[in-house]
């Protein structure tokens, strides 16, 4: 599946791949993924970051 809204996705997948400018930029669990910083950053905006 791509899809590139991830609160859609992160929900049905146990494992997920996030690309960014076509490089792999984390691999993992959703719940992994989704607290990379570098995730965070280029595609979940700072609301999600930590202390946020």
């Amino acid at each position: 599946m791509v899809e590139h809204v991830m609160e859609i996705v992160m929900p049905l997948v146990d494992r997920a791949i996030v690309l960014n400018l076509g490089k792999v930029l984390v691999e993992g669990k959703p719940t992994e993924v989704v607290r990379n910083p570098e995730v965070i950053s280029a595609y979940l905006g700072d609301r999600h970051a930590v202390g946020a």
